[in-house]
């Protein structure tokens, strides 16, 4: 998940209830009726759960997921009542917070019109491993009169039903309300795309790019195996905010600021959240941590976002040099580039620069390990022939998904040596070198001078305030005429990107003006980067690989 490594934190709950007999698949039972008054929508949900043999069950109430935190504020009225043999638990999921947060996809999402949420931030349950048997079954037949149903276990029936592992189950999305749903196919198997609020773009533009890029990563893996899937597509919660979302159980959540636009960061988060598919869920289990391997997970998901988009069409080979670029900045002068593994582990949620690592250094980790490959084997093999191992191991049999597991199997398309390199990169946080012709005949590695970003002016002062303030002398802001106590009017900023330039429209004396500067400031030192060769303009069609 591209954004981001979601992890909950629990509160525990001990609650006794006394078994009768053995029951050999757990069963639980969700009913959600929810409730609109003064303008607040509260969904008042039922579980009722038994399974043997019960002496104890540990109740688990979400507090954490994501970058939200505190998620047992919108827990309200929580009851329990002991039966014999199961347990009967009563609950309002609520709004927990006033204003918008930065990630309110992070949070039950609940509004008069709609609601969205998934198990992790939305559902109180039996505490289970992930590989626990269950059977749940879903009541939504209180819901309001009009409204649209799209979950993880199905679209409009009011009546869902799931068994398998609680890991499943663990990972659901449920969302319903003012979504507008349309039913698409690809190769005979039902998409749902669940589309709320008004766009720049039509639902059917929307459809259309979204089922582009399902469709070319299921062709991808050579795997239809899917007999239902789920996109919602809503608000980001704050029109300042950016984009993100989610990969769930049969499902993926999109949310997007108010005013977007399907351009790359859109797709790119598509494309990156829809491989998490295959990586690392088809590919075997999951220890219970999963930081340790986000290196892979999210690193070679990262790599593999822009390299698909690439071969789909729906990115440009310069535009792919460009991402590229961009990802080796951020690793190579990333304060956290040479930490280990372990160490990111420990200082996980600590340490911002530390939790951000496993995406660029993984995605250049593959992308070393992709040439490597290709040399080693004379182009006969590729970093999608280890993939593609890993996805066929786990259809045999469910083995777990370890670092060991990844190691082994490079170990058939790379020597001893590049092997042990691999090791060091991904466990001792061993500088990666850029390999030269990783990008084929079309680019070529060259060592740039590369400026801080410097926007020159107080940013938070300009966010908060629209107000031009602590303007740096010197400056590329004060070259280009920021002052001061002017008003600002319009932004466009590609934050951390000296490539592109700042764009401000200020108020003055003499009235509205446009200022426009590179936000580049002294140097952080040569940092290898790809440019593109003449054989990119001569010959396109030999720059995918």
């Amino acid at each position: 998940m591209r954004c981001v490594l979601l992890t909950t934190v629990i509160v525990v709950c001990p609650i006794s209830v006394y078994a009768s007999h053995p029951h050999p698949t757990i069963v639980l039972n969700y009913a959600f009726k929810p409730l609109v008054n003064n303008g607040k929508l509260v969904m008042r949900i039922l579980l009722q759960f038994q399974g043997g043999p019960i002496e104890n069950a540990d109740l688990v109430v979400p507090t954490t997921w994501g970058d939200a935190k505190d998620l047992d504020k919108g827990i309200a009225n929580l009851k329990n009542v002991h039966e014999a043999g199961h347990v009967r638990i009563s609950y309002d999921l609520v709004k927990d917070w006033v204003v918008p947060p930065s990630r309110a996809d992070h949070h039950a999402i609940l509004e008069p019109e709609y609601f969205e949420f998934n198990t992790q931030n939305g559902l109180v349950h039996p505490k289970f491993a992930t590989t626990t048997r269950v059977e749940v079954r879903f009541d939504w037949r209180k819901l309001l009169p009009g409204w649209s149903l799209a979950t993880s276990f199905g679209a409009g029936d009011r009546l869902q039903s799931f068994r398998g592992t609680w890991g499943e189950v663990n990972n659901a999305l449920f969302a319903g309300g003012d979504f507008r749903i349309y039913q698409r196919d690809i190769s005979g198997r039902p998409v749902i795309v669940a589309i709320r609020s008004n766009w720049q773009f039509t639902d059917e533009e929307v459809a259309v790019r979204i089922l582009k890029v399902i469709s070319f990563e299921r062709a991808f893996w050579r795997d239809y195996n899917f007999p239902y899937y789920l996109v919602t597509v809503s608000t980001f919660g704050r029109d300042d905010g950016g984009s993100g979302g989610g990969g769930f159980t049969n499902a993926f959540a999109l949310f997007l600021q108010r005013g977007s636009s399907f351009g790359y960061g859109v797709q790119s988060l598509l494309a990156h959240e829809t491989f998490h598919t295959w990586n690392p869920y088809r590919m075997g289990v999951l220890p219970d941590s999963s930081i340790g391997m986000s290196w892979f997970t999210e690193g070679f998901t990262t790599y593999y976002q822009d390299v698909l988009l690439l071969r789909a069409g729906l990115l440009s080979f310069p535009e792919y040099v460009q991402h590229t670029n961009e990802n080796l900045r951020k690793y190579l002068l990333s304060p956290a580039r040479n930490v280990t593994n372990q160490e990111v582990i420990e200082r996980h949620r600590v340490d911002s620069a530390s939790d951000v690592i496993p995406y660029s250094r993984g995605a250049t980790t593959a992308l070393w390990l992709d040439s490597t490959i290709r040399k080693g084997t004379r182009g006969k093999s590729s970093l999608d022939t280890l993939m593609f191992d890993l996805v066929r191991q786990a259809r045999r049999r469910k083995p777990a998904l370890t670092a060991e597991r990844v190691f082994r199997t490079a170990g058939k398309y790379i020597d001893a040596a590049a092997l042990q390199q691999l090791r060091e990169y991904a466990e001792l946080g061993k500088t990666i070198p850029v390999p030269a012709a990783a990008l084929g005949p079309c680019a070529t590695l060259q060592m740039n001078d590369i400026p801080t970003f410097e926007l020159g002016i107080d940013r938070e002062a300009l966010i908060s305030q629209h107000t031009v303030s602590g303007v740096k002398a010197g400056s590329a802001a004060f070259e280009a005429g920021l002052r001061d106590g002017q008003q600002v009017t319009r932004t466009n900023i590609y934050w951390n990107d000296v490539s592109k330039p700042v764009q401000l429209t200020v108020h003055t004396e003499g009235g509205s003006k446009a200022v426009e500067y590179y936000p580049r400031g002294s140097s952080l030192g040569l940092i290898p980067q790809y440019h593109l060769s003449a054989e990119a303009s001569s010959s396109p069609d030999h720059c995918v690989q």
